[in-house]
């Protein structure tokens, strides 16, 4: 594994670290030998495939990769802003200006992307001056969220009227 993380910083040209007291308390080894084949696929979905078959996880920090285990992964909260002005903006039928309604975008959010994993008060802040939500979760569930906002905005779109029609 220390072998990996050296090919990847070469690779990558970013710095990578092993969390080698997450992954000893784990009991995995970082001298161990990892050999894997895969065929065309993105570097980032090919690093989670055989980092995951190890229980690994990577991590993106600030400036350098971290190798850890799933675990502890999943203990690290990271803070991401949501533009989502076209999801919760939409003309008044009373007046000229544009409402917002992120109360509707938050609760399919938190009842759509794993419902258990938020507890009782989800850790999700509105920004109306820039149409944006904050969000506190772990990576995945951050995955997770940007799925979901990418499916919205598709089906909002496939659901538009086009123009000429």
């Amino acid at each position: 594994m220390a072998d990996v993380a050296t090919w990847l910083q070469r690779e990558l040209g970013v710095p990578v670290v092993l969390d080698r007291c997450a992954l000893s308390d784990a009991g995995l080894q970082t001298r161990v030998s990892i050999t894997y084949k895969l065929g065309q696929v993105s570097a980032r979905y090919g690093l989670e495939l055989m980092f995951a078959s190890l229980d690994i996880a990577i991590l993106e920090k600030e400036e350098y990769l971290l190798l850890t285990t799933q675990d502890r992964a999943e203990t690290e909260y990271l803070t991401r802003v949501y533009p989502v002005g076209d999801l919760v903006l939409m003309e008044s039928a009373i007046s000229d200006k544009r409402l917002a309604n992120f109360d509707s975008l938050i609760d399919i959010i938190i009842t759509q992307v794993r419902p258990q994993a938020w507890g009782i008060q989800p850790e999700v802040k509105v920004m109306a001056e820039c149409s944006s939500l904050v969000i506190s979760q772990d990576r995945k569930m951050h995955e997770e969220v940007l799925q979901l906002l990418r499916a919205l905005r598709a089906a909002k779109r496939a659901s538009e009227p086009t123009e000429g029609k």
